[in-house]
């Protein structure tokens, strides 16, 4: 599908579910800044923008409008990746630098919990 067709469907859709009542149009992948300011531009209510690689900084979103970022399943992701590190160096060297190096300290942790 040609890029202006998307944008026009993506217009078209976003515009119908504000008729119906969404508060909030969510257009994942979208992380062109032109496209975005298009969005944001054209429908006039708040935009989500989904935190994929080369998506704009969350200063920059807010600049062109968007209202609200989301990170999906990366940080679940990010934290998977570490994970495989960690695993990696202990089959590797039997070490444990990785884990301990960046790993938050039980009173921070516990500290998250407090009322």
């Amino acid at each position: 599908m040609a890029p202006e067709q998307a944008m026009s469907n993506t217009l078209e859709r976003g515009r119908a579910y504000l008729q119906v009542g969404a508060d909030c149009i969510f257009v994942p992948g979208l992380k062109d800044p032109a496209q975005i300011r298009a969005v944001v531009d054209h429908l006039k209510s708040p935009v989500n923008i989904l935190a994929v690689a080369d998506t704009p900084s969350i200063p920059e979103l807010a600049q062109m409008g968007v209202k609200r970022v989301s990170f999906g399943s990366g940080p679940m992701r990010a934290a998977m990746g570490y994970l495989r590190r960690i695993a990696q160096e202990a089959k590797t060297t039997g070490t444990y630098t990785a884990m301990l190096g960046s790993a938050m300290p039980y009173p921070e942790m516990n500290a998250l919990f407090k009322r």
